[in-house]
């Protein structure tokens, strides 16, 4: 955990970082491993002033076998006009299967939780040896607009 002190104000972050007044907000970090296989990761953003939770994000890796796990939470204080308590919130599940020594495929689904809303997708197809490495990715990103209009009468 730590909080950082200045001796003037700076102008080089924005005021949402916390990290511009002569202190800022309090940063902290938790990590537990069990050895190789599961570990879990915690950091957080605490204002200074209040004491309240601006960010927070929980990460939780496990592997088993050829299997390769990831669960995250975030959640972020995102205050609006109409709602300054506004919080964002959104889970990521990553998973990814070692069928050979050479070749993986895998998933991520990013969700928003306030709107249960799917954010992204994606899957992959990978193969890996000594010198090469060839990945075939596919995303479907629900933030970007993916519905365009093509016309080939041009």
């Amino acid at each position: 955990m730590g909080q950082q002190f200045r001796a003037n104000i700076s102008d080089a972050f924005g005021i949402e970082t916390g990290l511009g007044d002569t202190t800022s907000n309090y940063v902290g970090d938790l990590r537990v491993n069990y050895g190789r296989n599961l570990s879990m990761n915690n950091r957080f953003l605490i204002d200074d002033d209040s004491g309240n939770i601006q960010r927070g994000e929980s990460a939780l890796r496990a592997q088993v076998g050829r299997l390769n796990t990831n669960f995250s939470y975030i959640t972020e204080k995102n205050p609006t006009l109409a709602n300054p308590n506004k919080r964002d919130e959104f889970l990521t599940t990553t998973a990814t299967f070692r069928l050979t020594d050479r070749w993986t495929v895998g998933g991520t689904w990013r969700e928003d939780l306030d709107v249960s809303n799917t954010i992204a997708q994606s899957v992959i197809l990978r193969y890996r040896d000594d010198c090469t490495l060839i990945s075939l990715n596919y995303r479907f990103d629900n933030q970007r607009g993916n519905s365009q209009e093509f016309d080939i009468t041009r």
